[in-house]
């Protein structure tokens, strides 16, 4: 007879290493890169097809710069004015004689002349920074964390962070579409089991040179105001060697009823490079941030709306954007966004639920039956 799964008290000391050993298998490495570079040189007008597409959207978000005659230099009038001045007329066609003024006169002049010192003013404090990870046009290879939130047979949906495309939305620029995405990147992601079998394998080549096998995903929806990106694959297609395919699981991480209590502890999943199923935990110190209460508005540069769940104590870096933050019963209570003055945020569980639910990611009828409520 089957025993059944054992399943540690949420209270114990065993908690935090079951949730990061086992929520772990629903953990992806997700890259994205820009698609005509991976287009062959024997598909001229894809190819040129898909470079066009990402100029179009990258280009509408750059600061426009304006005409030649309303900044830069000076006027035909201004230079005639100059040259026509005063001390042009007296230097023209004169020879200089010696100069007769005295150092007295000088010493007069130069002190007439010196600015006055104004006080010294006290240091104003810098502006508080929004997230912004700085990708300019044309950065390739852009890595972040993703996890499984649904499937529905052999189809999976994986939930991760958009901010891994900033290059192409800005500050009230947020109108890029999933037909423009998809044809103008490449979304790839890459299941734990095989990095486990492949760090597993001997080789003389070290970790970061050894070649992976990546499965080709589509974004199936998208909020850049709210930093959240959905991708889909096909379970089939996930590889764990370049000729196998893995046939492990990859169950969805369900989503939470309830958002965390303040103080309660929450793990965060992620995968920065070369450092896969890395976990790191604190305490929720608030459950739904304005974005104007962690960084100055002129300093939005995104254009962020969403609630922010503030987490102390996260210690993590490039590569957990996208990943998930969990409670003691496994269940995903935000999608981490960044580090902003020293201190973990993710998007709130009220966001997260409304955007599901607006693009219809999770067939689940408690989420459609929460989705209104003010977490």
């Amino acid at each position: 007879m089957a025993q059944p799964r054992y399943l540690p008290h949420i209270f114990s000391n065993e908690a935090e290493n079951y949730i990061a050993t086992t929520a772990v298998d629903s953990v992806f490495l997700v890259e994205v890169d820009i698609r005509h570079f991976h287009v062959p040189d024997d598909q001229p007008r894809y190819k040129q097809m898909c470079k066009n597409m990402y100029a179009s959207i990258s280009n509408r978000v750059l600061p426009k710069t304006p005409p030649e005659n309303e900044t830069g230099g000076p006027s035909k009038a201004s230079k005639t004015n100059q040259s026509d001045g005063p001390s042009a007329s007296r230097g023209k066609g004169k020879k200089k004689g010696p100069s007769t003024t005295t150092s007295k006169e000088m010493e007069s002049s130069t002190s007439e002349l010196a600015p006055e010192t104004e006080p010294k003013q006290k240091p104003q404090p810098e502006p508080k920074q929004g997230l912004t990870t700085n990708i300019p046009q044309g950065t390739r290879q852009r890595q972040a964390t993703g996890f499984v939130i649904a499937r529905r047979a052999n189809i999976i949906k994986i939930l991760t962070c958009a901010h891994i495309i900033e290059d192409v939305y800005t500050k009230d620029k947020h109108e890029v579409t999933l037909q423009e995405l998809n044809a103008a990147f490449t979304f790839d992601v890459q299941c734990v089991h095989q990095e486990r079998r492949l760090l597993a394998t001997p080789s003389p080549l070290p970790t970061s040179r050894r070649l992976r096998s990546l499965t080709n995903a589509m974004v199936v929806a998208i909020d850049t105001s709210k930093d959240l990106l959905v991708l889909q694959v096909n379970a089939d297609d996930i590889l764990l060697s370049n000729s196998q395919t893995c046939t492990c699981e990859h169950a969805p991480i369900n989503i939470a009823l309830a958002p965390p209590r303040i103080r309660e502890k929450v793990m965060l999943l992620g995968w920065p490079p070369q450092r896969s199923e890395s976990s790191t935990e604190g305490c929720v110190s608030y459950l739904k941030r304005t974005y104007d209460a962690v960084c100055d508005i002129d300093f939005n540069v995104k254009g962020y709306t969403m609630r922010l769940m503030e987490v102390s104590g996260l210690v993590c870096g490039h590569g957990y954007s996208g990943g998930p933050l969990l409670n003691n019963e496994m269940e995903f209570v935000g999608t981490y966004h960044g580090t902003i003055e020293m201190k973990g945020y993710s998007v709130s569980l009220g966001d997260i639920r409304r955007f599901l639910a607006q693009f219809e990611v999770v067939g689940n009828l408690d989420l459609y039956m929460y989705v209104n409520f003010s977490f």
